[in-house]
C-alpha cells in the first residue's frame, strides 16, 4: 500500500473512532461474541467492535429480569443511559465512574436497570428493543426514554422529522409489549457550545433539538395517551438567566452530563415517576410525595408552551 494512502486511512480510523473514554473491559466480550446469532451488526462503525455482544449481554439482562419478575423502573437510550452503568460503550470510563452510585442512591429501593449504548441513534435503539431488550413478557412500571441527540449530531445527521418519527416509533413499541408501563419520553437534552458576542449564536444541531422537542411535545405533552408523559428538563441545563447557553458544571463538554449532571437529572425526574413507584424513596421522589403526592401536571411537562427557536 502507498505510504501517502496508508497515512489517509490512519486518519480515516482516527477521526470515525468514537470517543470513548474507557479504562479497560467490563465484560468477557469474546465468550459473549460465541453464543451471537448469525444476523447483521446494524452499527458497522470501524472502532466500536463490543456493540452487538453488549447488545448481547443486555438482552440476556433483560431475559432475567423476564424470569426473576417485574421491574419497576427502565431507561432506555443512548449514552446518557448508558453511563448510569458506569459504562461507555460497554468499557469502563473514567467520566461514568461517581454515575454509578448515584443510580444506586436514587434508585436502589426500586427495581431499575438501565439499557443504553453509546452513539446510538433512535433507529439502533428500536433495533436493540426489536432483537432482545425488550422481550415479550418484561413487565415494568415506568420506562424513561431518552434518545435522539446522536442522529441530529456529526454521526447522523438526521433531520427533525426522522428524529421525531425514530422516537416516536420506539414509545410506540414500548407501549405494544408493555401497554401497562407508564412511558416517560424525554426531550433531547440541550448541547453544544454558544458564543455570545452581543447576541448569542444558536448552532444548527440546537435549532433542531427545539424543533424535535416541539415535535414530541405536542404528540404528548396534552397527555391524549394516559400511560405516555412528556417530560422536558431542559431548563435544568442551562443558564438561568439567557436560557440558551449549556452549564459546563453539569455538561463540561457541552454534550455528556457529569456527576453533578446525573443528579440534576434524576432531581428533575423522580417528583414525576414517583407517584407511579411508591418504592422510591430518594430525597427528592419522598419531599415530593409529602408535598402532594407527585409533581403536578405543569411540573410534569417542564416547558408546556412551545420553546421558542
Amino acid at each position: 500500500m502507498p505510504r501517502a494512502t496508508s497515512i489517509l486511512l490512519v486518519v480515516a480510523l482516527l477521526v470515525l473512532a468514537p470517543r470513548v473514554c474507557a479504562e479497560e473491559d467490563v465484560y468477557d466480550y469474546n465468550a459473549i461474541s460465541e453464543e451471537l446469532p448469525a444476523h447483521s451488526n446494524p452499527r458497522d462503525f470501524v472502532n466500536f467492535p463490543n456493540w452487538l455482544p453488549f447488545h448481547k449481554l443486555l438482552s440476556d439482562e433483560a431475559k432475567r429480569w423476564t424470569q426473576s419478575g417485574d421491574l419497576d423502573l427502565l431507561f432506555l437510550g443512548d449514552s446518557f443511559t448508558e453511563t448510569w452503568r458506569g459504562t461507555e460503550g460497554g468499557l469502563r470510563c473514567v467520566r461514568c465512574k461517581a454515575v454509578p452510585e448515584i443510580f444506586a442512591q436514587e434508585y436502589g429501593t426500586v427495581k431499575a436497570a438501565a439499557f443504553g449504548i453509546a452513539a446510538d441513534r433512535a433507529a439502533h435503539l428500536l433495533w436493540r428493543l426489536q432483537n432482545g431488550e425488550l422481550p415479550q413478557g418484561l413487565k415494568a412500571r415506568v420506562v424513561v426514554v431518552l434518545v435522539g441527540s446522536n442522529d441530529l449530531g456529526q454521526n447522523g445527521p438526521g433531520t427533525a422529522e426522522e428524529t421525531t418519527k425514530g422516537i416516536r416509533a420506539i414509545v410506540d413499541y414500548v407501549r405494544e409489549v408493555i401497554p401497562e408501563a407508564q412511558v416517560v419520553p424525554m426531550a433531547i437534552l440541550p448541547r453544544g457550545r454558544i458564543t455570545h458576542h452581543g447576541q448569542a449564536t444558536i448552532l444548527p444541531i440546537r435549532t433542531n433539538i427545539t424543533l424535535v422537542n416541539n415535535n414530541l411535545r405536542e404528540l404528548w405533552g396534552n397527555r391524549t395517551d394516559p400511560k405516555i408523559s412528556f417530560l422536558d428538563c431542559n431548563s435544568k441545563f442551562v443558564d438561568a438567566a439567557h436560557r440558551v447557553f449549556v452549564d459546563r458544571h453539569l455538561m463540561p463538554d457541552y454534550f455528556h452530563l457529569n456527576e453533578l449532571g446525573y443528579q440534576k437529572w434524576a432531581d428533575c425526574l423522580n417528583p414525576v415517576i414517583a407517584k407511579w413507584l411508591p418504592g422510591l424513596t430518594s430525597t427528592n421522589a419522598a419531599s415530593s410525595l409529602a408535598e402532594g403526592g407527585g409533581a403536578s401536571e405543569s411540573d410534569s411537562h417542564s416547558g408546556a408552551e412551545r420553546e421558542e427557536l
